[in-house]
């Protein structure tokens, strides 16, 4: 494995720390922007292979509680676990193969267009579809790191995949301020702000109806005091009549 591999596959693995319960949540956009620049100038078979060891380090960090659950939880012997955990982490790699694939065959090989709108939305078009497909498995959406950063204020109106491309975007935009002409960086720098101004001024706006307080009031029910079985006050009278 060349160096360029290991570097993806170390990046993936930091971004699983960009979740909970670490929640270093600026790895959520350095850790893309890493992959981002690896694909830059890469062939189609190198970009395949770059996001499927990037996706397989993200994906071996953060579900490793599968194979806890599996072995122990489950009881399941220790070859099934491993056997499950690793076919799992090999379909998300493949995912991010086939990602990679894409943005270097396909896509703009250099400027704003390719980092700021291309390679954000092919990515965002990834994660959703692996959130869907086969009923998906969407565990480690980027947005999904956000929650306690600004940028969770877009969730009532964005949702995860709105904040997933925010962070996609800025991924792009840091892509952009290393490989960039200087027009290009301008923009980047532009479009990299933009987002956080933005959700620091939702703070101020209500999303959500606020909820109002109703007064409570203990109260202790009387219940007559039972000796020795019941008393004829609090014995149940029979609704069955014969005849």
């Amino acid at each position: 494995m060349n160096i360029r591999r290991l570097l993806a596959l170390a990046a993936g693995a930091l971004l699983a720390c960009g979740f909970a319960p670490l929640q270093w949540w600026p790895l959520a956009v350095i850790c893309p922007a890493v992959l981002m620049w690896l694909w830059q100038g890469a062939k189609p078979r190198e970009a395949a292979c770059l996001g499927f060891w990037f996706n397989t380090g993200t994906f071996a960090a953060g579900t490793y509680w599968l194979y806890v659950s599996i072995h122990i939880f489950g009881e399941a012997p220790v070859y099934v676990a491993a056997f499950l955990m690793v076919a799992l982490v090999a379909i998300m790699g493949l995912y991010h193969a086939a990602l990679g694939y894409v943005v270097a065959r396909w896509l703009p090989e250099t400027g704003a267009l390719r980092w700021l709108v291309a390679v954000p939305a092919a990515w965002l078009l990834m994660e959703w579809w692996r959130g869907w497909f086969l009923s998906g498995f969407s565990w480690l959406s980027l947005g999904y790191s956000q929650t306690d950063t600004w940028l969770a204020r877009f969730a009532p109106v964005a949702g995860v995949y709105g904040i997933s491309a925010v962070l996609l975007v800025c991924a792009g935009a840091i892509t952009a301020l290393v490989l960039g002409s200087l027009r290009t960086r301008i923009v980047a720098g532009v479009v990299f702000v933009v987002p956080w101004l933005a959700a620091a001024a939702l703070g101020s706006v209500g999303l959500t109806p606020q909820a109002h307080r109703l007064p409570l009031r203990s109260s202790r029910a009387r219940f007559p005091r039972i000796r020795n079985g019941w008393t004829r006050t609090s014995r149940p009278r029979s609704t069955c009549t014969n005849g």
